[in-house]
């Protein structure tokens, strides 16, 4: 993995600190709840595999 991959897990940094918090009995706002989703979008969206077209249908692009 190089750092252009390994960097878009970083985001998920803030997703952990509230789960650590929660289980340390602090709150967690709706505020962080979105983030956290976005976050996990965000890592979804980035590191799914990218589909592989034919010649054919990218020398129409």
């Amino acid at each position: 993995m190089n750092a252009s991959q390994a960097g878009i897990y970083l985001n998920l940094i803030a997703v952990f600190t509230a789960i650590l918090n929660l289980l340390l009995g602090q709150p967690i706002t709706l505020v962080q709840l979105l983030d956290g989703l976005l976050a996990f979008i965000g890592v979804y969206l980035t590191s799914k595999k990218k589909k592989e077209y034919p010649a054919a249908v990218m020398k129409n692009l």
